[in-house]
This record gives structure tokens, C-alpha cells and sequence, in this order.
């Protein structure tokens, strides 16, 4: 990675970097004119900046509050160029050592985190003691909204230490625990692609062999046709002879009938494999949508993923649900209505028609669609009426109320 001059943004390997960052290194002087409790003498709390904070956490605010494109669209802005090649954890390291002191790099990563967080910054500051912020912070964890509330806690001056200690441990485990449920539902990914691959070559070798078998009948009904169709030319040419061979006739046309039926019955039977097939690729397809999330894009906030939609003013969340129980509707809209959104339903094409899923779609902000329980033709019509009509589409992993009700919680709207 290299600056404009040319030079090598990477003077010392990375963990030199990181070895330099001591768990008890702060800046001098930060809290001399402040309280007890972390406030200045006139009662408000102090906001501090990036390179002002303990150093030893910066690792964790540019991991949790940054995103790897916020990083690149930072260093581009303060006129830094990176080589082809460098690595993530590269950019991020010097990003980490370079926001350590005060600079252009340090000050556009502080004035990028103020205004996106500005909201929640602002209800930091208005709570007083330790056990509202405690509340405030377990709130927003719970909502997956950690990016804001983890960088107002670590700029705060009036954090109490026990509460700021919980708090980087809870944000420390993050990262443990995606990585253990991405590598579980990647190995979950290729057992399942396993098994549809051995599903694949079971219903193959199926087909040859009745297609073998309806050959060979076909082959047999051909022969016994051409037997037939000689054995009435000699009854036309020699009718005496016809009369003397109707025993022989008879058994040939009841053999001719007899391989007939065993036909129909070959054809029926590949009919039913045929089906068969189809139906073990529509489990397959489904398995295959349950398992987008293991490829879904690295969020800026580890564990903390949610939907972020602009709403005008005034106007009320419309939330299409598609597919489900039918015994769950009536709780499903409950759940949706005491989340302050009008709830939109389609039964998946159970009984209405699929053409309603684009009037749905259109009326609706966001779609959520729970994969082990709708139409796969239903959720691809859905999908693709989403991406026409730029709406946001959210692939449930179950159709229970639980999974719908959290999925509504982490929704975030912004105006």
C-alpha cells in the first residue's frame, strides 16, 4: 500500500503494529478537569476524539464501526493509494495505527462516525448514571444496532469502567462467535451439496435403466406389429391357410395386446420418475435458497445484521409476507401491527393467483419470504419483482413468529 509520494504504507509487519497498541495506553491529561463520574464541572459529558481514546481499543472500533469499502472510500479520500494485491487485514492494520494520532485519516474517520450516528450519540449523552446507559446499550445490542452505540460508548468520557470493560468483552465475542456459525453453515452448505450431487446420479442411473427397459418393449411391440402385418397379407393372398392358422393368429394378437399393456405400463412408470425428479429438484432449489445467507456479503458490524429502509415522513411501513402457515396469519399481522406497519399477506399460490404477488410487491417497502414454507415458482416471482421495482427482499429461514418478529425488530428506517 503506498501514499502519494510512493512510499510503502507498511513500513513494520502487522504485528509490530498491533504490539505497539498497550491495554493501559491513553492520552495524557484527558480526564484532569473532569468528575468522578467522567463529567466536566458544568454537568455535561465530554466527547472525546478518536485518537484521544484508549488505544488499545481502536482495533475494535475500526472492525465493528467500519466496513472494508467505508476503509477504502477513506484512504481514496485522504489521497492514499493501496498496491493490487493488499490484503483486508492489511488496510485495516494501518487504518488502526494511523487513527492513533491525530491527522487527516484519524479526522475523517471521526467526522464519517459522528454523522452516521449522530442520532444515537445524542441519546448517549442525555442519560445520566450508569444503569441508563447500561439499559441503552443492552437495547441496542439486542436490535443489532452495535455500530452506533459502540462508538458512543467509547467516545463518552462519563462511561463507567466496569460497564466499558462488559461492553468491549461483548463486542470481542462478536467476532468468535460468526466466525464458528459461518464455518458450521459452510459445512452444512457442502453436506447438502453432497447429497443433492448423489440424489442427481441415483435419478440418472433410474432413467437410463427405464429408458432401457421402454426400448426394448418398443422394440418387442414393433416386431410383434411387423408379424401381424405378415400374417394378414397371407390371410388376403391364401384364405384357406388363414383359416387353418386362426388358432396361431389368435395367440400372436392376444401376445401383440399382452405387450401393449406392459408398454403403457414402462411409459407410466417413467412418468412417475419424471416426476419424482422434479419434485427432488424443487428440495434441492429450496435447500439451495436457505443457504444464501452462508454467502452473503461481510457487514460493517460483525453478528449484527439489519434491513435499512428509507420511509418519507408520515408514511407507514408496509410489510409483505409471503407464503407461511395459514393458522399463523392472524398472529403474524399481530406482530407486525404492535411493530407499527400494515401487514400484506399472499398465501405463496395455495389458492390466489401469482399475478397478485406484483400488485403486493409494489404496495409493500420490504418482502420477507420464509424458505421452508412457500412456492419456489412464488419466492423467485417475488425476488424478481424486488429487484424490478428496487424493494427489499429478506429470505426467512423458518415460517415460525419468532423468526418474523425478530427479523421486524432489526428493521432500521431512516428518513
Amino acid at each position: 500500500m503506498c501514499d502519494n509520494d510512493g512510499y510503502s504504507l507498511f513500513p513494520r509487519p502487522v504485528s509490530d503494529v498491533l504490539g505497539t497498541h498497550s491495554a493501559s495506553t491513553m492520552m495524557p491529561g484527558r480526564f484532569e478537569d473532569l468528575a468522578e463520574d467522567g463529567s466536566p464541572p458544568d454537568g455535561k459529558p465530554v466527547r472525546l476524539k478518536l485518537w484521544q481514546i484508549r488505544s488499545s481499543t481502536h482495533c475494535s472500533v475500526v472492525g465493528t464501526c467500519l466496513s472494508d469499502r467505508d476503509l477504502t472510500n477513506i484512504l481514496k479520500k485522504c489521497g492514499l493509494a493501496f498496491e493490487e494485491g493488499t490484503e483486508p487485514y492489511q488496510i485495516h492494520s494501518y487504518v488502526v495505527k494511523a487513527v492513533c494520532d491525530e491527522g487527516p485519516l484519524a479526522r475523517t474517520v471521526q467526522k464519517l462516525l459522528d454523522r452516521r450516528h449522530a442520532g444515537i450519540l445524542r441519546i448517549f449523552g442525555r442519560a445520566k448514571t450508569g444503569a441508563e446507559l447500561e439499559q441503552l446499550w443492552e437495547r441496542e445490542f439486542a436490535a443489532g444496532r452495535i455500530a452506533g452505540a459502540y462508538w458512543a460508548v467509547q467516545t463518552y468520557s462519563h462511561i463507567p469502567d466496569d460497564l466499558f470493560s462488559k461492553i468491549f468483552g461483548e463486542v470481542h465475542m462478536l467476532s468468535h462467535v460468526l466466525g464458528r456459525t459461518v464455518h458450521a453453515q459452510a459445512e452444512r452448505a457442502s453436506d447438502l451439496e453432497a447429497q443433492i450431487a448423489d440424489l442427481e446420479a441415483r435419478i440418472s442411473r433410474r432413467r437410463e435403466q427405464h429408458e432401457r427397459s421402454l426400448c426394448a418393449r418398443q422394440a418387442e411391440i414393433e416386431a410383434l406389429k411387423t408379424a401381424l402385418e405378415k400374417q394378414k397379407t397371407v390371410v388376403q393372398v391364401q384364405p384357406q391357410a388363414a383359416v387353418k392358422s386362426a388358432a396361431k393368429s389368435s395367440k400372436r394378437q392376444y401376445a401383440l395386446v399382452s405387450a401393449r399393456e406392459r408398454a403403457r405400463a414402462a411409459e407410466a412408470r417413467v412418468e412417475e420418475l419424471e416426476r419424482e425428479n422434479a419434485v427432488l429438484r424443487s428440495i434441492a432449489s429450496r435447500q439451495e435458497l436457505r443457504e444464501t445467507r452462508v454467502s452473503e456479503p461481510e457487514v460493517a458490524c460483525p453478528g449484527a445484521i439489519a434491513c435499512r429502509l428509507q420511509i418519507p415522513a408520515g408514511e407507514q411501513l408496509q410489510v409483505l409476507y409471503l407464503g407461511g402457515r395459514s393458522g399463523t396469519v392472524d398472529r403474524l399481522r399481530d406482530i407486525a401491527q404492535k411493530a407499527s406497519a400494515q401487514f400484506l399477506h399472499h398465501d405463496g399460490g395455495k389458492q390466489e393467483a401469482f399475478e397478485r404477488i406484483t400488485d403486493l410487491v409494489a404496495r409493500s417497502h420490504i418482502v420477507f419470504c420464509p424458505v421452508d414454507c412457500v412456492s419456489h415458482r412464488a419466492c423467485l416471482v417475488a425476488k424478481d419483482q424486488c429487484r424490478k421495482l428496487q424493494r427489499t427482499f429478506v429470505p426467512l429461514r423458518s415460517a415460525g413468529c419468532t423468526t418474523f418478529e425478530r427479523a421486524l425488530k432489526q428493521i432500521e428506517i431512516v428518513d
